[in-house]
């Protein structure tokens, strides 16, 4: 069995050698040769970016950093106004990005549409009008209750990782999403741990689909992938934002699920006699500014001490409660929390 190329026909077509790649466009008639040219699924199109096939109501398009998501997002809402949707929402992180990423963009709605098919753009509407009679509407995830009121047959949501409210602006899209025989919406994000993705990847009814950067390597500067791809391969972060991967957890996080399985203790139903048993609140609010630890007396770090005392032995510990202060300054107000052990 042959492996399926990651590479559209386009691509396959300019690796061949200069004189055959030359006979075969000879071959196109002029109006051949101006269909392929807008032909996103037959010729520009990798696997990876074509709708799927199935009976789904969303379409996840997970893509690294420049892997083409915003194009495959452009292409997927041309089709289906082509098709006969007529009620479109676009929804993006904020209004900026709305504007210059899926609308005005180097491969928004605008600059893929051929000229007898391009929408009229109303900015201050936040509106978009085909010619043949079809309307899309901008809104962002800073504004969840805009999506309260209207319908659609197709959305297309940009960058659902990044936004401000994810659960409520896609609760609120998916009660809009009403119109039509078969609504369909698509999510084009690079991802991140978030729970709605992971929702969404467990949900039957959609198909996942993901790419990555180096896909689309031969649409994307020399320079990003010498001085900026190769700083970030083979890092955590490098596996979501080049590779497409959804962690298990926040890259740079501060505790790691990992650190607590690596000290996790099995579980005794029966303290034995003479043994104390334990119980921990651990509480943080970061920045931390001048955190202390005052224990029989004596000022120590929390810096120092919490992670012994998460991993001591209980009966190494002083009897009594022992409690911390931390004390964090943000915007000229103080903030405080507090760390305590009991000792039962």
């Amino acid at each position: 069995m042959g492996t399926i190329s990651r590479r559209s026909l386009a691509e396959s077509l300019a690796l061949l050698p200069a004189s055959e790649r030359t006979a075969i466009l000879a071959t196109l008639t002029p109006e051949q040769a101006l269909r392929a040219l807008w032909d996103w699924e037959r010729f520009w199109a990798r696997p990876s970016q074509v709708e799927p096939p199935g009976d789904w109501l969303v379409w996840l398009n997970l893509g690294g950093r420049g892997a083409g998501k915003t194009r495959t997002g452009s292409e997927w809402t041309r089709k289906r106004v082509l098709g006969g949707a007529k009620r479109i929402a676009f929804v993006a992180r904020n209004p900026a990005d709305a504007r210059d990423v899926m609308v005005e963009g180097e491969s928004g709605i605008l600059a893929i549409s051929p000229p007898w098919e391009r929408p009229k753009y109303e900015p201050s509407k936040r509106r978009l009008t085909w010619p043949n009679g079809a309307v899309g509407t901008v809104y962002t995830s800073y504004e969840p209750d805009q999506l309260r009121g209207p319908q659609f047959d197709t959305a297309w949501a940009d960058e659902m990782a990044a936004w401000k409210y994810p659960r409520e602006t896609w609760d609120n899209l998916m009660l809009a999403l009403r119109l039509g025989e078969k609504p369909r919406a698509c999510v084009t994000t690079t991802p991140k741990p978030i729970a709605m993705l992971k929702e969404l990847l467990s949900n039957p009814r959609v198909s996942v689909t993901k790419g990555n950067t180096y896909e689309n390597r031969a649409n994307l500067a020399l320079d990003f992938f010498a001085k900026i791809v190769s700083q970030y391969a083979g890092t955590s972060l490098g596996r979501q934002e080049i590779y497409a991967e959804i962690l298990s957890e926040t890259p740079g996080a501060l505790w790691k699920r990992a650190m607590f399985n690596e000290r996790r203790q099995p579980k005794r139903n029966v303290m034995p006699k003479g043994k104390t048993s334990a119980r921990i609140w651990c509480g943080s609010w970061w920045p931390w500014t001048r955190p202390s630890l005052r224990r029989r007396g004596q000022p120590r770090r929390v810096s120092s001490w919490l992670p012994r005392a998460l991993t001591a032995q209980p009966t190494s510990w002083p009897t009594g409660p022992a409690a911390c202060r931390l004390t964090a300054g943000r915007e000229g107000q103080s903030k405080h929390t507090t760390i305590s052990r009991q000792i039962a």
